[in-house]
């Protein structure tokens, strides 16, 4: 959920409420559709081509993972893509980070949007993972290292302040 939460940020800039009490339902939807569609990707790929027209659910959930996968990013963009449009009728400065760049190029069509788009929240939400939960796991077998680094971020950053980008620089 930190990393789709993480992911979201950079190419929505919006937050998708993956971190609150409640996430809402097409998030969890979205994660589980991941989950499933690693778990089928296993399934189909170790099934031969012949067994997918008698053993059709695997490749069918896998499809509909993809599917569900695609429409939740296409959901997003298509928001920010309105309101982007609603700034430029106002004459607003439009400025933004990754969604932005791909929306004001004048050579992507929306559907290699869509696609990139979609790829690249699942690609960072899987890698953001696996390297979170690494590190959390190096850092519980090595105490020592935990409390280094605990002091090292307490010594930059106040009590309940949220870090900067600035203070990584620090």
């Amino acid at each position: 959920k930190f990393g789709l939460e993480g992911v979201s940020a950079v190419l929505f800039e919006a937050r998708l409420g993956c971190l609150e009490p409640n996430v809402p339902k097409e998030t969890e939807m979205f994660i589980q559709s991941i989950n499933t569609m690693f778990v089928m990707t296993l399934l189909t790929m170790a099934m031969p081509k012949f067994l997918h027209r008698i053993f059709k659910k695997p490749w069918q959930k896998f499809c509909e993972c993809w599917d569900y996968m695609f429409e939740f990013a296409k959901v997003h963009i298509d928001k920010r893509m309105a309101e982007t449009a609603e700034k430029i009728a106002k004459g607003e400065v439009i400025e933004g980070k990754y969604l932005t760049f791909f929306l004001a190029r004048e050579n992507l069509s929306m559907k290699t949007i869509y696609g990139n788009v979609t790829e690249l929240l699942l690609a960072g939400v899987d890698t953001i993972s696996s390297t979170m939960s690494w590190t959390l796991y190096e850092l519980a077998q090595h105490p020592e290292v935990q409390t280094a680094l605990y002091q090292e971020v307490t010594s930059v950053v106040s009590s309940g302040k949220i870090p900067s980008a600035a203070d990584v620089a620090r």
